[in-house]
């Protein structure tokens, strides 16, 4: 629920100060938006600190419930990486 809050705030405070856009998207380090990367890790941390390591390596359903998209993660992304520019795969 706290997703789709923030996701609509975000929304609104874009259309109500459209200035904040240029503000935001002035602070990056490379490609990486600064805001958009600290958001992120404030809405996963909660989910991570909750993952007891021991819990999962001793069921192996677990590790593969967590594997498996992580690979089709990375082969999406590689994927994606080779048909936008050929030369990089």
């Amino acid at each position: 629920m706290r997703i789709l809050l923030a996701l609509a705030g975000g929304l609104a405070l874009g259309r109500l100060l459209p200035s904040v856009l240029g503000a935001l998207d002035a602070v990056k380090i490379g490609q990486t938006s600064l805001p958009i990367a600290l958001g992120l890790l404030l809405m996963m941390y909660p989910v991570l600190a909750k993952v007891q390591g021991e819990a999962i390596t001793s069921d192996p359903l677990a590790v593969v419930s967590i594997a498996v998209p992580l690979l089709v993660y990375f082969a999406i992304m590689w994927g994606s990486r080779s048909s936008s520019d050929p030369g990089r795969g």
